[in-house]
Order: C-alpha cells, then sequence, then structure tokens
C-alpha cells in the first residue's frame, strides 16, 4: 500500500513506514495522543531510486559531495504519478473534513534504517514545518533528497550500512502549535541508566530543543521511587513561536 493512515501502522513495519512512522503507529495502537497524519509508503522512493545510477558502497567518488547534490537535484526534479498525487490529496481532505479551520503540517522523513538499536540517524534527515496542503509534494520530494545529504551519506557510511539498502517513507502529520514542547527521554542518553525517566522542556516548538538553539528546563524522574528527583530550570533565551510562517515549508531539524 502507497499511503497508510497513521492509526494503521504498527512496530513491525518499518520496511514500510520507517522508523518513525511504525513508533508513531506504535504510540496510536497503544493509546497515546498522537497527532493524526499518514503515511507515504517507503516504496514510492524506492520506484524513484530504482531509475538513478547509484553505486555500490566501495564504489562511490572519494569526493562525494558532488555527486550527493546530483542525486538529491534529481530527486527534487522527479514528476509524482498521478495516483500518487491523488491519493496525497485524498488523505489530506479526509483529515481536513475533522477541522473546522485550514491545516498545516509537518512532515517527516522516517528512513527505513532509523531508530534502530545501533543506529539512531537522529538529525540526519529533515523535517519541514508549517506545511500548507498545496505544498506537500514538494515536500515529500524535500524529505526523499535528504537521504543523500552529506551528514546521513557520512552516518551510514561509520556505520557500515550499503547506501541502496535504506528507503525513505514521509509521514505527513498534523501540526501542534505548541505553546511549550518537551523530549522525553525513558533512559538517560549520557549514562544509559534505565532506572529513569529525562524530560526536556522549553517554551514554544521543540524544533530549538532538538537542534540545540536553547538550553532546556530539565525533570528527572524515578521509576523506582515514582518521584521526581531532580529540577533543573534554565535560563531560555530562545523560542520558536507557534505561528504560521510567511516561509511555509521552512526546514527545521
Amino acid at each position: 500500500m502507497t499511503i497508510m493512515d497513521l492509526a494503521e501502522v504498527t512496530k513491525e513495519q518499518v520496511d514500510i513506514a520507517g522508523g518513525k512512522g511504525a513508533n508513531l503507529g506504535e504510540l496510536i495502537n497503544t493509546g497515546f495522543p498522537v497527532p493524526p497524519g499518514f503515511v507515504i509508503g517507503a516504496d514510492e522512493y524506492s520506484a524513484v531510486i530504482t531509475h538513478l545510477d547509484i553505486p555500490a558502497n566501495d564504489d562511490f567518488p572519494e569526493d562525494s559531495n558532488d555527486f550527493l547534490e546530483n542525486i538529491r537535484n534529481q530527486i527534487l526534479a522527479t514528476q509524482l504519478s498521478d495516483n500518487l498525487t491523488r491519493d496525497i490529496a485524498l488523505h489530506h481532505e479526509a483529515l481536513a473534513t475533522r477541522r473546522s479551520k485550514e491545516q498545516v503540517y509537518a512532515v517527516r522523513s522516517s528512513a527505513t534504517a532509523e531508530d534502530l538499536a545501533d543506529a539512531s540517524f537522529a538529525g540526519q534527515h529533515d523535517t519541514y514545518y508549517y506545511v500548507s496542503p498545496d505544498s506537500l509534494v514538494g515536500m515529500v520530494k524535500k524529505c526523499w533528497a535528504s537521504l543523500w545529504s552529506e551528514a546521513a551519506f557520512s552516518y551510514r557510511h561509520s556505520q557500515g550500512i550499503e547506501h541502496r539498502s535504506v528507503n525513505m517513507a514521509v509521514v505527513v502529520q498534523e501540526m501542534v502549535l505548541s505553546d511549550v514542547s518537551g523530549v522525553t527521554f525513558t533512559a538517560d542518553p549520557v549514562s544509559g541508566s534505565d532506572s529513569v525517566i529525562i524530560t526536556e522542556s522549553s517554551w514554544g516548538m521543540g524544533a530549538a530543543i532538538v537542534d540545540g538553539r536553547v538550553s532546556p528546563d530539565q525533570y528527572v524522574f524515578d521509576k523506582k521511587t515514582n518521584r521526581l528527583t531532580s529540577i533543573r530550570i534554565s535560563d531560555k533565551k530562545f523560542m520558536v513561536p507557534a505561528v504560521l510562517d510567511p516561509d511555509q515549508g521552512s526546514r527545521l531539524i
């Protein structure tokens, strides 16, 4: 299936929905409040990339930046099929019928080699916020192209992952225009201890936390005692406001 509702996706479908899409679908099925959306399956990216001349890892040129840029440009120049364009519009319309005002979306890369036990790809692929319905197709192609950024390429190389084995699904979700955002870790990301839950938060959207533009507040919760053991309030000098930017679809990691 080319496009799936997020609620239809399970954790076993990483090869279709990518790591992010599979985990979001699993969260929905477990009862968590996840913004609704849909996933453009990795098969659509695979069909596009089949027509490009991409060598095996050992055959890539030593200075690969120009080669990578050429791959990205070819992906961006690809004309999506009429069927896919129509299906994206139909899924948007299905979501729009539930809302009284015009929607904006987050268009999120979801690679099939993402959120793995030994390779996270955190921040390597692009996400686009404030995307209007008429910009969805272009942002989907930009997510596909981000699989061939210098950073993503270098990370795959360092992990020994065959470049041609990785495909890219794309998650399209309703945006939450948040006053406060945060990131929660179910284990300490520094020490690896699984005895705590750590939440880091700040004003506005979460992009400033993820890309390091702000030092967030931090809350540490002890799983054994069910108690909040530490609170750190930071001097937060930067905020990504939850308003529609005139430059819709601006790139944020």
